[in-house]
């Protein structure tokens, strides 16, 4: 008898949705900004238990992350097709399908992505971008 997969993730279909890239762990998620060199701020979304990593499903403006010198923040257009309509907003897609609106992710054809942008804390100078935890880079690569 196998001892099944680590504890840090999740079982039976949330496994589906814990890709570790639009969807993590809580305290992975923490773990991992940490290491990057970032605080996570508490304001991030969860569906079943699992952090909502992923700038689209975030309204544009919202800080993810911060440092004594920038922050991370939501930025840019989204346009994604499910079933056949073009939605310019997450928020669109929760109106419609409520909290489930997580589950269509998979389904939708990806036309424009939202990023998270890190910015200067002095003067909003953008920084860098990056649209999933695999390309965030670390602070101090970005000297922030």
């Amino acid at each position: 008898m196998g001892a099944g997969p680590p504890p840090f993730l999740p079982r039976g279909d949330l496994m589906d949705l814990c890709d570790n890239i639009n969807f993590t762990n809580k305290t992975v998620f923490s773990d991992l900004m940490n290491v990057f060199g970032w605080r996570l701020v508490d304001d991030f979304r969860c569906y079943k238990n699992l952090a909502v990593i992923r700038a689209d499903f975030y309204p544009l403006g919202h800080i993810i992350g911060v440092s004594d010198k920038a922050y991370i923040i939501c930025d840019g257009e989204m346009s994604v097709v499910y079933r056949g309509r073009t939605f310019s907003d997450f928020e669109e897609l929760l109106e419609l399908y409520g909290e489930d609106a997580y589950e269509t992710f998979p389904d939708w054809e990806i036309r424009i992505e939202k990023q998270w942008a890190i910015k200067k804390n002095s003067d909003n100078e953008w920084v860098a971008a990056f649209t999933n935890l695999a390309e965030m880079p670390y602070r101090k690569q970005v000297k922030c």
